[in-house]
């Protein structure tokens, strides 16, 4: 489930030459400066505020404890106008059926916390004033591109 389709990736958020990327995943974004690794924490980031034109969370809402934390750290080292991408497996709505799937995901993969639906992820956005510009779900996994 951690890989990322390269050709998605450049549709949904293609790159303009001399940004500096940051990923927080597990080193899938080829264009990255600097990948911050799932063995670390996501929700304290070692970066100034607005040091990066594109932040990129791949694979991380899930490991996280917190993904409110993870959220406002993106939002915090992305630069005003910013773009942040979010790509992570997506539980569905329906309670007993995201419980199933949560522990589906942990037997699967002990470093997943809890696969949140897509209105949780909304919620995060909306809570730190992150603007949707595009979104995209396929096959359970969910595409979010946003700005600051």
């Amino acid at each position: 489930m951690d890989q990322i389709d390269e050709v998605r990736l450049g549709q949904m958020l293609p790159l303009r030459g001399g940004e500096r990327v940051l990923e927080v995943g597990p080193g899938a974004f080829p264009a990255a400066a600097v990948v911050h690794e799932i063995e670390q924490d996501f929700t304290t980031l070692p970066y100034g505020a607005g040091d990066f034109d594109v932040a990129a969370s791949l694979w991380t809402v899930r490991r996280t404890r917190r993904p409110e934390l993870l959220v406002a750290e993106l939002a915090r080292v992305t630069k005003p106008g910013g773009r942040i991408l979010v790509v992570d497996q997506i539980a569905p709505v329906d309670p007993l059926a995201a419980l199933d799937l949560n522990r589906a995901a942990r037997e699967q993969d002990p470093t997943v916390t809890r696969v949140l639906a897509e209105g949780d992820l909304r919620a995060l956005f909306d809570a730190n004033s992150l603007t949707l510009r595009r979104e995209e779900v396929v096959a359970d996994v969910g595409w979010f591109v946003l700005t600051r």
